[in-house]
């Protein structure tokens, strides 16, 4: 975790997540037979017929990182869900009203009107007790 701020985190790795499948995306489509020509028809000869097999190696080993890159970026999503889902579990369950808007503020990072809605009390009771949060 970059930070104390859940949802944050959590739209940094879908965002990274994206960015890998589009990086991949266009690996796969650069790497047909158009992909690897240059426009000189022995260009062309000689990457069809592997006299040229550095191109290939390179795309392989570029698709590998990515591929690599993109089961970490899922892997640290299913973390951060997850821990989500148990903040959640426990937030929920505890008594004060106090401590379910410090959590949900300050750890997971949502919004108050978000929190209102979550936690069953109106706008300007989850804002008074943030206010109150914030007092030293």
């Amino acid at each position: 975790m970059r930070s104390n701020d859940y949802l944050t985190d959590k739209q940094v790795a879908e965002q990274r997540l994206d960015r890998l499948q589009r990086k991949r995306e266009r690996i796969l489509r650069n790497a047909g037979p158009s992909g690897f020509g240059s426009g000189t028809s022995y260009t062309d000869y000689d990457n069809i017929h592997g006299s040229s097999g550095q191109c290939a190696e390179t795309v392989l080993k570029e698709l590998m990182n990515v591929n690599y890159d993109i089961s970490e970026a899922q892997a640290e999503l299913s973390d951060i869900n997850r821990c989500l889902t148990d903040i959640f579990d426990i937030v929920l369950v505890a008594n004060s009203s106090k401590t379910k808007v410090r959590y949900l503020r300050d750890t997971v990072g949502m919004p108050l009107k978000d929190i209102a809605m979550e936690i069953g009390l109106s706008y300007q009771r989850v804002k008074t007790i943030s206010a109150e949060l914030n007092k030293p």
